[in-house]
């Protein structure tokens, strides 16, 4: 596994992103979200560059379960579901990609079956935060914020990566295909 430095914050990981698009020529940017709060931070980072930012996020509306203090499953939906936060957004510019992840199961009550699940581990066996970054940027092509073979930054919290997009369904297409061309961090 490749071992990520250390990101102090999220404010340098978003000044190496920046950086690293504008001295191989890449306009688009691609973060996933929860709130607006980073994304807005990031466009601030690309003013007067010719860098568009693109947020990508959960299906609008679906809740998420995560465990709870005490270790029950609770439901929580995401800041970015508000219309006030998505408001802030297209003051912005800045285009909205909500979506199912392309790589989640369909949830299906007393079944854990997944086929994608070995993909999953074997995105973040390479890299911390690596499935989401690769999820994200498959979402923006599925939805037409990129297109098919388009040099990219996808990044959260845990990794940049610099690919080439490709629809969900050519993820493995030996000529169609993701394309990664580097691991930045």
């Amino acid at each position: 596994m490749i071992q990520n430095k250390e990101i102090k914050t999220l404010d340098k990981l978003f000044d190496e992103a920046v950086n690293y698009a504008e001295e191989n020529n890449i306009s688009k940017i691609i973060l996933f979200i929860k709130e607006s709060k980073n994304i807005l931070n990031l466009k601030q980072k690309v003013e007067g560059k010719n860098i568009q930012v693109i947020a990508t996020t959960f299906p609008m509306n679906q809740p998420l379960y995560l465990a709870g203090e005490d270790g029950d499953i609770e439901e929580y939906n995401v800041d970015i579901f508000k219309n006030s936060e998505k408001e802030k957004l297209e003051e912005n510019d800045i285009v909205l990609v909500s979506g199912t992840m392309p790589l989640d199961p369909v949830i299906v009550p007393g079944n854990t079956f997944n086929p994608y699940t070995s993909i999953l581990k074997t995105f973040s066996l390479i890299g911390e935060g690596m499935d989401l970054a690769i999820q994200s940027v498959l979402m923006t092509t599925d939805a037409g914020a990129t297109i098919p073979g388009e040099q990219v930054l996808t990044l959260n919290a845990k990794i940049i990566l610099d690919v080439n997009t490709c629809n969900s369904r050519f993820l493995y297409h030996n000529n169609k295909g993701l394309k990664i061309n580097q691991i930045i961090k």
